[in-house]
């Protein structure tokens, strides 16, 4: 396959010239080189904006650098990763203490739900008797008013039957 020859760029070239250069460079290689792949339209106009700001475009410097840039930022998604692994443990056994306790309250909350009921059902069994006791006392209140009424009547007919047999014994 017969190549054609590209004129050299001349000494100091204008920045139009050299992107000039540049797209005659990248529209002379065919489609099947290798170089096509170098010379794509996006490395084409990267490169020319680099020469329109005044910025000398290196490649290799700049495929360095993205390289260094990449293993930077893979030590730093490693070193989150080992952190995040860490915070997940501890997580983990956070959530372990708290479903621990979470289980203990509710076993406390239900001991102390039983331990009310048998409260309240103590309390109404002691009150009921209570009321039971208070009416039983009432009726031995009401039995024993009744028995000291009935021993001072005696005690008054025995003093006035004492008094008769003092009288009499005179």
């Amino acid at each position: 396959m017969a190549r054609t020859a590209l004129d050299k760029l001349r000494a100091d070239p204008s920045k139009k010239e050299e992107i000039d250069f540049l797209n005659e460079v990248a529209e002379s290689i065919p489609d099947d080189a290798y170089l096509k792949s170098l010379f794509t339209e996006q490395m084409v106009g990267w490169v020319a904006r680099r020469i329109g700001e005044d910025i000398m475009p290196d490649l290799y410097q700049w495929f360095l650098d993205g390289i260094t840039d990449c293993d930077k930022r893979e030590r730093e998604v490693r070193e989150i990763c080992a952190e995040m692994e860490g915070a997940l443990k501890a997580a983990e056994h956070r959530y372990g203490e708290m479903r621990t306790f979470m289980f203990y309250f509710k076993d406390c909350y239900s001991r102390q739900r039983e331990y009310s009921k048998r409260l309240k059902i103590e309390k109404a069994n002691a009150i009921g008797e209570l009321y039971l006791s208070r009416s039983e006392w009432a009726e031995e209140a009401q039995a024993m008013k009744g028995t000291i009424e009935q021993l001072q009547s005696q005690v008054l007919l025995l003093k006035a039957k004492m008094f008769d047999l003092i009288e009499d014994a005179k």
